[in-house]
């Protein structure tokens, strides 16, 4: 597993209840042995306080599909034909800033119904006012700065740690929203189960279908999110790894698609939100 982020959960006091690890699965693995089976009818017995896990020994399988064709997402974005026959110039350029400035713009002149920021509480959307506005020259000179290939290499960074704020910002405001969704829901629950109310809420006390009903939206909510394309953590995590093997044109393509992915989003959202305004009247 690798692990994406860690959340805090503090109860009214300040103090941490748990800490929330989120990861993704890197491999399949086989169990060859249990490491610490004494622990098994403890855990079992008592799962709602018992603090250990179960450890293996585990073989790595291989997929013998992925063998065959082991390419990075990387490598999707930009294939071998397009790093050869795709130069980055002014023309490539121009286009990520016009996608760049595209998606600003939608952030900045946000009215209360916008698909950019609607939603977004109002810590969120005073951030995005601070997005710099960035030129076609800005994107070309990262990628090309003559001999000072130090300055293009931070140019590259600054331009990619912008991009990461407003990833971020987009996360923790779906995140904030979730939260007061969730929170809501058990607190109204809990009031409906009579009797004096205890806080913070504890999900383990809430009838099941409630947690049910509180697992399906973060379910939904963590789908919607990844489905967006503004991860600010896994995909600058793999621009990072793979920076001593790509090009300074390479780096930028693929920060450039990241851009017109998120371009393209809020286009089709907005034109849907028109449909759908159009069909209402």
């Amino acid at each position: 597993m690798r692990l994406v982020e860690t959340e805090e959960q503090k109860d009214y006091g300040g103090n941490i209840r748990k800490i929330v690890v989120k990861c993704i699965p890197e491999n399949t693995v086989r169990i060859r042995s249990i490491v610490n089976p004494k622990c098994w009818r403890e855990i079992r017995e008592n799962s709602n306080e018992n603090k250990q896990y179960l450890k293996a020994n585990v073989e790595i399988l291989v997929d013998e599909s992925e063998k065959e064709d082991e390419r990075s997402s990387f490598d999707v974005i930009l294939s071998d034909n397009d790093k050869q026959s795709r130069p980055f110039g002014e023309q490539e350029a121009q286009s990520i800033a016009s996608d760049y400035d595209a998606v600003r713009l939608m952030y900045l002149n946000s009215q209360n119904n916008d698909v950019a920021t609607g939603t977004l509480p109002p810590f969120a959307k005073e951030s995005v006012k601070h997005l710099p506005a960035l030129t076609a020259t800005d994107f070309f000179r990262a990628v090309d700065a003559g001999t000072n290939h130090e300055y293009a290499n931070q140019s590259f960074w600054e331009i990619a740690e912008v991009w990461q704020r407003l990833c971020n910002t987009v996360r923790e405001a779906r995140r904030c929203i979730l939260r007061s969704d969730v929170n809501e829901i058990s607190v109204a629950a809990a009031m409906e189960k009579g009797g004096m109310l205890n806080l913070p809420v504890k999900r383990e006390d809430l009838p099941y279908d409630v947690r049910t009903k509180l697992f399906q939206i973060e379910d939904a909510a963590w789908q919607n999110y990844l489905a967006c394309g503004m991860d600010p953590v896994l995909d600058f995590q793999g621009l990072l790894s793979a920076s001593s093997s790509l090009n300074p044109s390479e780096q930028m393509m693929i920060l450039g698609n990241m851009i017109e992915n998120e371009r393209k989003r809020l286009e089709a959202k907005n034109s849907l939100r028109l449909l759908l305004d159009t069909t209402g009247k």
